[in-house]
């Protein structure tokens, strides 16, 4: 969905941008993440209500602080907004949201890497070798999906400016 979302968006939408296109890249990728994220919650919230001392759970509450942070830099043209002209190169609201989305991938794999070391067994015990085989067949169906709508919108794109050209 988010993959379609940014595709149409930049085959639908030209300078000036209107805040539709920022709307249809924001929006399937903020319910993407609340999707992904919603088992890390659940997870830190059980951690928080029992009060344990895993590690994992400051790493999980960083991935989601960066994630936010990240998103805002995205969505809004800060900083060059208010100095304009002086983040032309280094200092652009997509840079800062680059770092910030790097950092959350870097909390996201820590507290993972953390939870697998210390709740191996738990998982071992709960999900069976099935369900790795079925996330893997998931994972590709997903990514197939992707590659398939961007091709067919690039197609689309391609066409809409070959006509432009005559």
């Amino acid at each position: 969905m988010s993959c379609i979302g940014c595709c149409y968006a930049k085959y639908r939408y030209r300078r000036p941008y209107p805040v539709m296109r920022k709307l249809c890249q924001v929006v399937p990728a903020g319910l993407a993440y609340i999707l992904d994220i919603s088992p890390v919650i659940h997870r830190i919230l059980n951690c928080h209500l029992d009060s344990c001392t895993d590690m994992s759970f400051w790493f999980h509450c960083l991935q989601i602080i960066f994630f936010i942070i990240g998103a805002y830099f995205f969505s809004c043209p800060v900083p060059e907004k208010y100095f304009p002209g002086c983040c032309d190169i280094v200092g652009h609201g997509h840079q800062i949201f680059h770092v910030f989305l790097g950092l959350c991938t870097l909390s996201q794999l820590e507290g993972v890497l953390l939870d697998y070391n210390n709740r191996q067994e738990h998982f071992r015990v709960r999900y069976s070798s099935g369900y790795t085989q079925m996330s893997c067949i998931s994972f590709f169906l997903l990514i197939l999906s992707s590659a398939v709508s961007a091709i067919y919108l690039q197609q689309k794109i391609k066409k809409q400016l070959a006509e432009k050209d005559f």
